[in-house]
């Protein structure tokens, strides 16, 4: 997945996913003030962690885990 349009090089072949399907496309190179700006950058000296993943319990009691 392409987070950003400032990634996309012109004429890049493109797949669009949609919730009903997807469409193949081709990058143009788009207009002044099309981009959208980039993400701040994170602060210096502040690494980022990632959140703990939790897991659910299954509701039937006695039946482990199949992951």
């Amino acid at each position: 997945p392409l987070r950003s349009a400032a990634v996309v090089i012109p004429g890049q072949r493109l797949s669009l996913e949609f919730s009903d399907g997807r469409v193949a496309a081709t990058a143009d190179r788009g207009e002044a003030g099309d981009t959208p700006p980039a993400p701040p950058a994170p602060a210096p000296g502040r690494p980022q962690v990632p959140k703990p993943v939790t897991r659910r319990k299954s509701p039937v009691e006695g039946q482990g885990s199949l992951f």
